[in-house]
């Protein structure tokens, strides 16, 4: 894999994770508020919609992670201190 589709997967892993702290944060917002009448069916549908974006998006950010290539651990030789 070529440092350059490296480097597209990285930044669309990091699109993804900004979308998924929106998301996360819209769905605290609306759990704080106090929904009454006829808005808590459409609020909870919403709130369905953004589970159900937040959850594909984790699966698309999971896929992405294991095109990377992976590191090497690195070995680090100590020196034995008298």
């Amino acid at each position: 894999m070529s440092l350059e589709s490296t480097s597209q997967i990285e930044t669309k892993i990091k699109e993804l994770e900004n979308v998924k702290r929106l998301i996360g944060n819209t769905l605290s917002l609306i759990n704080e508020m106090e929904v009454k009448g006829a808005y808590a069916a459409p609020v909870a549908e919403i709130q369905g919609w953004l589970t159900g974006f937040n959850t594909s998006i984790v699966s698309q950010i999971d896929t992405l992670r294991s095109t990377l290539p992976v590191e090497a651990p690195k070995v680090i030789e100590a020196e034995l201190v008298k």
